[in-house]
């Protein structure tokens, strides 16, 4: 079960640093010592604002992302332009920018963002996934899901192996899928309830990979193929709703069986 702050609660992939940064690198000949020193301080500035935005709690605002567009390198220009105008938009309003970030081109241009600032400021985001976790294996067994407002609908018997959930929202928020074995001995209800880490605990334990976000509509289709051992499992979505609640504790922790 992945417990994290509200607005980290939609993966790797949603790590809140719209920040447009990077540390660069070092210019070699021509370039004079003042220039090559204004180029370093700048770069400290925006991976210092980078690692404020990952560790704020809330979305970026407006004014963050304008800020961030004017200091964002040639290098990211272009995922910049992207995400940085529908998240600006939110405006720091979480179901709108969770709304903002589903659409795919603007979730890879986060991605892209994110890898920049880890390779070159040091920012702690969750590397993106291989291709293979976010594709249809065509050897795997495929398990349709349906997420709507707060469950998911699927086959409850899923084989062992590997396995293709696809995943369409058929709701009206934004929602991915996750997936935890349930630990011999413990409960789904009782992972929920642990004020702590219920993996470290061991209640449960998290399968590497979860899906992108699904935008609502019914025609968003999300990918994550995974490996499940045989045992007790839930698909989990921790987007939160309107009142900040992770959709997870509304009925969105659904048990399923691999066998």
């Amino acid at each position: 079960m992945r417990f994290r702050t509200v607005v980290r609660a939609a993966a790797p992939l949603l790590t809140l640093s719209m920040v447009l940064v990077a540390c660069g690198d070092d210019d070699e000949g021509a370039s004079s010592e003042t220039s090559a020193a204004e180029e370093e301080g700048g770069n400290d500035e925006l991976c210092a604002l980078g690692e404020e935005l990952f560790e704020q709690e809330n979305p970026p605002t407006a004014a963050q992302i304008e800020q961030y567009t004017e200091l964002a390198p040639e290098e990211i220009e272009d995922a910049v332009a992207t995400a940085g105008p529908p998240v600006a938009a939110a405006d720091g309003d979480l179901a709108a920018f969770f709304l903002a970030i589903a659409d795919d081109d603007v979730e890879d241009a986060v991605f892209e963002i994110d890898d920049w600032e880890r390779e070159n400021c040091g920012i702690e985001h969750e590397p993106s996934y291989p291709d293979e976790a976010t594709e249809i294996d065509p050897d795997a067994n495929r398990v349709d899901v349906t997420a709507s407002e707060y469950t998911f609908e699927f086959d409850p018997n899923v084989a062992a192996g590997r396995n293709s959930f696809v995943m369409t929202n058929a709701g009206n928020e934004v929602h991915f899928i996750a997936f935890s074995r349930i630990n011999e001995g413990h409960t789904i209800e009782e992972a929920l309830a642990f004020e702590g880490d219920p993996e470290e605990a061991g209640l449960v334990t998290n399968a590497p990979y979860e899906s992108g976000l699904a935008a609502p509509g019914g025609e968003d289709e999300e990918v994550v193929t995974v490996d499940l051992e045989a045992g007790n499992w839930a698909a989990v979505c921790f987007i939160p709703g309107p009142d900040g609640t992770p959709h997870a504790f509304t009925g969105m922790a659904v048990p399923f069986t691999v066998s």
